[in-house]
């Protein structure tokens, strides 16, 4: 048997879509779930395409692009210990799982281009936590913003240490820019923009790679009959992307979207 979810993006991420999931699970063994009221945290409709016929037609080809390989890598925590070991520096001396395996897929990117000058990495970020106060991991919404992650033209090679150092300035710089928001509602309300200047990013080349973590989700949900044996993630249609989510027992799973180069 196999229980496939979908969500619309412009209602609801990864969070509320595992929440979901959760919450099911919890009613089919007679308990009550816990949502939040969902009308405020919802952001307004995103504007994927704004800027004219000729955008549109980058934005379906960008798509639909069928020149793209879909592959899923294993990393086992003895694999992910020796990355963070690599990874540590005195900007970031205690890496998270996340950030050094997000940096060697980045620094791959790099290799299979040009090898040198600058790149940009987007991460998917969950907002709930990060906000002054945080929203309850329950609420329900879109409520992912965007960490861009730059590596300049003069920047000392494309090491894990190095690479791992942006991604961290990038998120940290993230949290401070909404907390300076004049409210939670205009934060909210700023997210789906940023989303939109990624896509347009992506397609003109500018960002070299998406990241979206779904790790450290409940995703291997027991509906009464056991926990499932297999739990992924579909492939997207867009090129230059990775989806890292947790597997069971000490593994990790990371489905990565690239074109073919």
């Amino acid at each position: 048997m196999v229980i496939c979810m979908c969500a619309f993006h412009k209602v609801a991420d990864g969070a509320t879509l595992y929440g979901l999931a959760n919450a099911w699970a919890i009613g089919s063994c007679n308990e009550l779930p816990e949502f939040v009221a969902a009308a405020k945290f919802l952001p307004p409709p995103i504007p994927y395409v704004s800027n004219g016929p000729m955008f549109q037609f980058q934005f379906t080809n960008f798509y639909c692009n069928e020149q793209r390989v879909s592959k899923l890598f294993f990393f086992d925590a003895s694999t992910i210990a020796s990355l963070r070991a690599k990874a540590m520096s005195d900007d970031v001396p205690v890496p998270t799982r996340v950030e050094p395996v997000s940096a060697l897929i980045w620094k791959c990117v790099i290799t299979a281009g040009a090898g040198t000058g600058a790149s940009k990495l987007a991460n998917l970020v969950n907002m709930r936590r990060r906000f002054v106060p945080p929203l309850p991991d329950h609420c329900v919404g879109n409520v992912v913003a965007v960490a861009t992650a730059c590596k300049g033209e003069n920047d000392d090679g494309s090491d894990l240490a190095t690479l791992v150092n942006c991604i961290r300035k990038s998120l940290s710089q993230l949290s401070s820019k909404y907390v300076e928001k004049q409210s939670q509602d205009e934060a909210i309300f700023a997210i789906p923009y940023d989303l939109m200047e990624i896509t347009e990013g992506l397609i003109r080349g500018e960002i070299a790679l998406q990241v979206s973590s779904l790790c450290g989700y409940k995703s291997y949900v027991d509906f009464g009959w056991g926990k499932p044996s297999w739990v992924s993630s579909n492939p997207r249609t867009t090129t230059n992307n990775v989806r890292l989510m947790d597997s069971k027992g000490l593994w990790w799973n990371r489905c990565v979207d690239m074109s073919e180069r």
